[in-house]
């Protein structure tokens, strides 16, 4: 009996956790909105160096645990979860670019096409950041459905009967449907 109480503990505290998470990502979510609205044509290389990499280290923390112990129908997204690249060379030389580009278009000496690259580069980074954040939320979302399923399937509770047919909750409802075709 005590390992099931502990047990059952633990999948609340997943929950708790998970839940816990996914606020975390949104918040996230709504600062990188906040920032790419702000500072959007700015160039600010420092500012945008030290958001990015604060984001960046943020969805790499952010790692989903235990996840060999979900089925891999749960996943929703295959068998290899780690899809998104979160280090990958492309991306830092991408945030390298912009940054050197955003440093440099607010210098007069600079050539007219820097800052029209430096904005695609921002726009392009942002939306990557934000997918990386969404897809993180969704996971752990998935993650969360399937804590909240298996504690009803397996601690079900004694206050709510079972039901096994929709039509079971309302008796009385039959009695009053009338088709005609």
């Amino acid at each position: 009996m005590f390992a099931c109480n502990s047990d059952k503990e633990q999948i609340v505290n997943d929950i708790k956790e998970l839940k816990q998470q996914i606020i975390l990502i949104e918040n996230k979510l709504d600062e990188l909105r906040v920032f790419y609205i702000t500072n959007k044509g700015k160039y600010d290389h420092e500012l945008a160096r030290t958001f990015f990499k604060n984001l960046q280290d943020f969805i790499s923390k952010e790692r989903i645990k235990d996840l060999a112990d979900l089925p891999i129908e749960t996943w929703g997204i295959g068998k290899d979860i780690y899809f998104i690249n979160y280090y990958s060379d492309a991306n830092r030389k991408i945030i390298g670019r912009y940054l050197e580009n955003s440093r440099c278009a607010n210098n007069s000496n600079t050539p007219n096409g820097l800052p029209h690259d430096a904005d695609k580069l921002f726009n392009l980074i942002c939306n990557q950041e934000e997918d990386k954040l969404i897809h993180k939320m969704l996971m752990f979302e998935k993650k969360l459905k399937y804590n909240e399923n298996r504690l009803m399937r397996l601690y079900p509770d004694p206050e709510k009967p079972e039901i096994k047919n929709i039509m079971d909750m309302y008796p009385d409802y039959e009695e009053h449907i009338l088709v005609k075709y």
